[in-house]
């Protein structure tokens, strides 16, 4: 549970320290705006390349910006909240960039698609593996 908080915590205190968002960031939006992975890349937990990853957006994928400094944007995608660098991001989806948010039976927006697996968490397992996650955003494709 702490560690969910403090990960909860985590951006809005980055951002407050640096005094606000910059604005020169391109992609800097007035208040929470829809934009898109220019490729594939990877959600992190803080705003440096070597900070733990949270899930790989696929080129396409759909986010909500948060806010942005310094070179990396805060975002969100279904129930994840994360940072990326803010050139990897784009105003409008790719045209030959495959769908956002895949959907799978029930109809819940997938962040991951598990094809040779199962869904577990936010991520796949093996399929003979048993899930000791709570479900997450990972769907069965």
């Amino acid at each position: 549970m702490r560690r969910f908080v403090m990960l909860l915590l985590l951006p809005s205190a980055l951002l407050l320290d640096a005094g606000q968002i910059d604005p020169t960031c391109a992609a800097q939006p007035q208040e929470p705006a829809v934009r898109y992975a220019r490729a594939q890349i990877i959600l992190r937990r803080a705003p440096t390349a070597a900070s733990d990853s949270v899930v790989t957006l696929q080129r396409g994928a759909e986010v909500t910006l948060i806010g942005c400094h310094e070179g990396w944007c805060w975002v969100r995608q279904s129930m994840l909240s994360g940072f990326v660098p803010d050139t990897m991001l784009a105003l409008t989806p790719a045209t030959d960039a495959p769908a956002a948010n895949p959907a799978d039976a029930q109809g819940r927006n997938c962040c991951r698609v598990c094809t040779t697996g199962k869904a577990c968490g936010n991520g796949c397992i093996a399929r003979n593996r048993t899930c000791r996650q709570p479900p997450g955003c990972a769907c069965n494709g």
